[in-house]
Order: C-alpha cells, then structure tokens, then sequence
C-alpha cells in the first residue's frame, strides 16, 4: 500500500542538505481538556525516509507571521521548507532549522515501516473529528471496511468522537456526523484534498 498521510502528521529534522523524517508511528487524538479524556489512534507502521533538500532565498507566511525559507523541496502532493529565522514581526533566528511541510506526503508501507516515496498513493489516510452537546457523538464511514480507528470520550457537557480510515485513492466515499434529529451526511472523493460532492441529511435509526 502507498498510504497518503497529512504532511502535518510527520516531523522532520534536517540533516546537511537532506529533510530527515522522524522515525515514530503516525499519531491522532482529541479530547477535552482534561488529559485524562482523550482518544486517540497510532499507527502500527513507523514512518522514515528522507528528500534532499535545494537552495531557496523567500519569504513565506505562515500563520499571519513572515520567514525566511533557505532550502525547500517539492514532491507530487506535498512541499517541504527549511526555515532559519521569523522576519515579522521581529527578527528571530533559530539555533535548530525548523522543517515547514504542507499538502500530503506518501509512504510504502510494508510491514512495520513506511519508507517516503514521491508516487501516485494507492490510498489516502483521513481524519475525522465530530462533537455534539448532551448525547454521545458518532462518526459512520462508508465503505466500512476503510475505518482503521472510530471511538468517542465524552466531556463534561459534549462528547468528542476521531475516526481515521484508509481510502482508496481517487474513490467515492461517504462520512456523516449525527446530530439531534439525523445525520448530516457528505458525499466526498478520497482525491488530494479530498472533494466533497454533494451534502444530504440520513435518518437515525
């Protein structure tokens, strides 16, 4: 499987002139805010690899605050960016580069390892948060067989609930969220992003 994963669920390091992935389990959770109510999911896969890196002099915004970009990468879905100092508002330099990553980077899994690899993915890994007031909070994907990770925690007036599935690349699928009266249902495509196609309400039952 060639798994798309959020870039921003990988960290880096940079070493010379090479963006080193961090060798750990891709990891997901919510909660409230207390630590003990929380839910979360990891990967039984360890992700690694590494893309070397080309020499940049830009700016970039991130977060409404301004950086300096000295080397950066492009992949097929993702970018990856070496930073050494915020410019605005204030001049801050970094002992450490920091690695700025946006869009998706895909991984070979085999086995317990997932090596980075700059192809088309078989399948996208998404995430799915949902919370509702006084009643339990529920997440349905379909095609079923998709979902890795569906759970709920309840807090102390709502309840949270984090599913992640496995999705066929560039394949329908549907996701829908209940509310007090039905579920509020979407009708997407495990593009990348992935699109959504239409929106439609579904009974409880």
């Amino acid at each position: 499987m060639r798994l798309a994963v959020e870039a921003r669920h990988v960290m880096f390091k940079l070493l010379n002139d090479v963006a080193v992935v961090e060798k750990r389990p891709i990891r997901v959770s919510t909660g409230c805010w207390l630590r003990v109510r929380r839910i979360g999911w990891r990967s039984d896969f360890l992700v690694r690899g590494g893309a070397k890196v080309f020499p940049t002099d830009e700016l970039i915004e991130i977060d409404d605050k301004t950086y300096h970009a000295f080397a950066k990468r492009r992949l097929k879905y993702a970018t990856i960016v070496a930073i050494d100092k915020m410019v605005e508002p204030s001049e801050v330099h970094f002992e450490n580069p920091l690695i700025y990553r946006t869009g998706y980077l895909v991984f070979e899994v085999i086995g317990r390892e997932a090596k980075l690899v700059d192809v088309e993915p078989t399948h996208v890994m998404l995430t799915f948060e949902h919370s509702i007031h006084l009643q339990r909070a529920k997440i349905v994907i379909e095609p079923k067989d998709t979902v890795v990770f569906n759970n709920w925690v309840v807090c102390r007036t709502k309840s949270l609930a984090l599913a992640v599935a496995f999705i066929p690349f560039n394949t329908p699928f549907t996701v829908c969220y209940n509310d007090t009266r039905h579920y509020r249902c979407y009708e997407m495509k495990a593009t990348i992003p992935p699109i959504q196609m239409r929106e439609f309400h579904r009974d409880i039952g």
